[in-house]
Formats: C-alpha cells, sequence, structure tokens
C-alpha cells in the first residue's frame, strides 16, 4: 500500500512537473509571438516613415523646381520691361527727330 501511494504521489509530482512545463511552453510562446507582433508594427511604422519621407522629398523637389522657373519667368518679364523701355526711348528720339525736320 505504502508503495503504491509513493507510485502514486511520483506520478502526480511528474504530472505537475509536465503541466507546469506545458504552460510555461505556452506563455514562452505568447510572448514571442507578441514580440513577433510588436516587431511587425515597428517595421510597418519604419516603412511608413520612409515612404513619408520620399513623398516629402519629392514634394520639396517639385517646390524647388516650380521656385526656379517662377524666377526664370520673374527675369523673363524684367527683360521684356527693360527692352520695351529702351524701345520707347529710341521711338520717342525717333519721332522727336522727325518732328524737328
Amino acid at each position: 500500500e505504502a508503495g503504491r501511494d509513493a507510485l502514486r504521489d511520483a506520478a502526480l509530482a511528474r504530472g505537475k512537473e509536465l503541466d507546469d512545463a506545458r504552460k510555461e511552453g505556452a506563455a514562452l510562446r505568447l510572448e514571442r509571438e507578441a514580440v513577433g507582433v510588436r516587431v511587425d508594427g515597428a517595421e510597418a511604422k519604419a516603412a511608413e516613415a520612409g515612404a513619408a519621407k520620399g513623398r516629402a522629398e519629392a514634394e520639396a523637389a517639385k517646390a524647388k523646381e516650380e521656385t526656379r522657373r517662377l524666377r526664370a519667368a520673374r527675369d523673363d518679364l524684367i527683360s521684356a520691361r527693360e527692352k520695351a523701355a529702351a524701345s520707347e526711348v529710341i521711338l520717342r528720339a525717333a519721332l522727336a527727330k522727325a518732328e524737328v525736320r
């Protein structure tokens, strides 16, 4: 009887150890999965940040090109005004010369 009780107690203790090991293994698996989810989330955020940076850089390049184009148009307008003013001076001189005759 005492031998059977000892075997039963040993089996129960071994069963509890196995149950504890399963629980610990399950907890470790859940923890690994949670870490994996956090890593995946961090990678997704990093990818989105990289994409946002790319979009911002593209917008900055567009703005820079538009600024360059507007400055060139302004310079062309100033040049045209200067030519018109010079032509007006020439025309006034020719008109004055014609009136003198």
